[in-house]
């Protein structure tokens, strides 16, 4: 791209960009030569902030360091060897070892050779032909995740069903797995999204675990049975999955959002933020006012759409929860990255009816997330601990009537961001599971249980009341 043709805002953004990624290369070229070769997700961390720089992040068009998968664009290439040149001792010490100048007119072979040359490295390099993440067929995902709830579906008969209430904008089906043992008479619900926002990996992750442990111990454990048993609980594992599979194609869609649905009019951009686009606080004219956290520039990342609900993935589940209103009891959507639990509402000016319960409720899910590795979690409105945002579907499903609605944001604080590393995984997954049973315990004992003990009390003093009427009819009788 010429920069000339740039507005200067964006020539601007885009020399900081450059001028961060100088440093970064130069900081991550020293370390491999000095500390050794670093783990791949340290090296994509590196990487990923400028992966949107599509033109000029390429395999073609740059250099590609031999087993980190790091590329140079060709347009960095000579400053950053004048810097090198400079005086970084880690690559001198590669020179040294390689026998080769720093400064050089064949730089992608050179440099190279240099890395190539550094002892340390070489012994913990990475297969150069190994690529940086899964490659996979365009919708190998979304077959691994439909294979698994089939897998759930089958060897659960009893308490699981799933149901299709949906398709993407790419005529993908969205699927939910329904958990909780058949009833005779209309059950409350709880509700469960993951994988609304493609790049926020870990939450399908973690509606995988949290179905897997419910299962895994209601036959054991006699309060997840009471739950299946007075409950149901709707899970949708990736409600984005066009957006999902769009960010497993490569390194430069890893940080993908949004839908991808088509712009409209003279937008060329794809996709819109779906968790902006649900009835809540979206409008035109004087509702406009309302209107936070959004973009209307359809090529930003929080786009909310041309008009509310024509995202397909939030039009399905705003159909679902108006056809089960009065049966919902409690929304969890899950997102990452901040270690947060959102309640309702979006827009500073506007509070739930129930604010005081809410934060009640989620202080005592961040206090059981933290008995388990230690992590702390904030609670709050998103004004108050996050930002302030408009269209959300944890504030539509406040709006419509169900009392217990929250927003995990799942580890980290943005050390690694989107890019949780493996090892972190399984241990936010079990945080996050107690933090959400102690919400729908909570929700289920409330509203449940002593709805069961108010019946209960009713029977009984109606039956006392029909035996002192036989009692007093014999009476009189007599």
């Amino acid at each position: 791209m010429n920069m000339s043709t740039l507005p200067a805002t964006e020539k601007r953004l885009r020399e900081i960009r450059e001028h961060q990624l100088r440093d970064e290369i130069l900081s991550q070229v020293k370390r491999y030569c000095t500390e050794g070769w670093p783990n791949r997700s340290t090296i994509y961390r590196a990487y990923l902030p400028y992966a949107h720089v599509k033109e000029e992040l390429s395999v073609e068009n740059g250099l590609l360091l031999k087993g980190c998968r790091l590329v140079i664009p060709k347009l960095l290439q000579t400053d950053i060897l004048q810097k090198l040149h400079a005086g970084h001792q880690g690559i001198a010490k590669c020179r040294e070892r390689a026998k080769q100048p720093v400064w050089w007119p064949g730089l992608c072979t050179q440099l190279q050779k240099v890395v190539d040359g550094c002892d340390m490295c070489a012994k913990e390099r990475i297969n150069p032909k190994e690529p940086l993440l899964p490659t996979e067929f365009p919708d190998r995902p979304q077959a691994k995740i439909s294979a698994w709830m089939n897998q759930i579906e089958r060897e659960n008969p009893d308490v699981v069903s799933s149901m299709m209430y949906g398709q993407t904008y790419e005529k993908r089906n969205i699927t939910l797995l329904k958990i909780g043992f058949n009833s005779t008479t209309p059950k409350k619900a709880v509700w469960m999204d993951c994988g609304i926002h493609a790049r926020e990996w870990i939450t399908p992750a973690f509606c995988q675990h949290f179905v897997k442990e419910i299962l895994g111990s209601y036959k054991t454990d006699s309060k997840v049975n009471t739950l299946l048993r007075n409950l149901d609980f709707y899970i949708t594992p990736v409600l984005n999955m066009d957006g999902y599979i769009y960010s497993w194609k490569d390194n430069t869609t890893r940080l993908w959002r949004k839908s991808r649905s088509p712009g409209t009019g003279n937008c060329t951009c794809f996709g819109t933020d779906i968790n902006s686009n649900f009835y809540a606080n979206w409008g035109r004219g004087l509702i406009q006012l309302l209107l936070v956290g959004i973009s209307r520039n359809c090529c930003l990342v929080n786009y909310n759409g041309p008009t509310a609900l024509s995202e397909s993935e939030a039009k399905a589940v705003t159909d679902f929860l108006v056809a089960h209103q009065n049966q919902m009891l409690c929304y969890l959507t899950i997102h990452s990255f901040g270690q947060l639990i959102l309640v309702p509402y979006g827009h500073p000016n506007i509070s739930a009816p129930n604010y005081d319960e809410l934060m009640e409720v989620g202080l005592a899910a961040a206090k059981a997330i933290k008995a388990v590795h230690g992590k702390s979690y904030k609670v709050g409105t998103p004004p108050d601990v996050l930002y302030a945002n408009s269209g959300s579907s944890r504030d539509f499903a406040r709006l419509i009537g169900i009392p217990y609605s929250f927003t995990f944001e799942l580890r980290d604080e943005g050390q690694h961001g989107f890019i949780l590393p493996e090892d972190q995984i399984q241990p936010a997954c079990q945080e996050a599971y107690q933090g959400a049973m102690s919400i729908i315990n909570y929700v289920h004992d409330k509203n449940v249980k002593s709805a069961a003990i108010t019946v209960t009390a009713t029977l009984w003093t109606t039956l006392m009341a029909l035996l002192s009427f036989s009692t007093l009819v014999l009476e009189i009788n007599f």
